[in-house]
């Protein structure tokens, strides 16, 4: 009987131990946390209004925002301006109106009554194509996307 009572107090206080230790992590901060992140978009050296400003970051981490009438822009992951996680991106700069972000392969359709002369140019809506890249760190700054012909 005694080694049953035993038995029954360490396997409680192996899950009393267990939740806390998983409580202080939680608490703590330990896992992904991200990084405010705010900046411009420029096309011809102009602000660009109403574009979404995509940023494909390592092991399938997609950060978005999309600019305001000045060229502006906050990104998010998760949640609502939550910014992004520490580390380097490619970008990619699309319309607005563009859908069904969720990987490096998503709709690149622009809306049927844009003109043949599509702003942001097309080069720069794939993240393989646009030549643009950018750093996620603490003390980095806004960021500058500069779109260029």
């Amino acid at each position: 009987m005694y080694s049953i009572a035993y038995f029954k107090l360490s396997v409680v206080h192996s899950f009393a131990v267990v939740f806390i230790v998983s409580l202080v992590l939680a608490s703590s901060g330990c896992g992904s946390s991200n990084i405010p992140v705010t900046g411009e978009v420029t096309y011809q050296a102009k602000p660009l209004p109403n574009v979404k400003v995509i940023l494909f970051g390592k092991k399938g981490v997609i950060s978005q925002g999309t600019s305001d009438e000045s060229g502006k822009f906050t990104i998010s992951t998760a949640g609502l301006n939550d910014g992004a996680p520490e580390g380097d991106y490619r970008v990619a700069v699309l319309p607005a109106q563009t859908q069904n972000i969720s990987s490096n392969t998503f709709d690149l359709s622009t809306p049927a009554n844009t003109a043949d002369k599509t702003i942001p140019p097309k080069k720069f809506h794939n993240p393989d194509t646009s030549g643009l890249t950018c750093t996620i760190g603490p003390g980095k700054g806004p960021l500058t996307i500069e779109l260029k012909e």
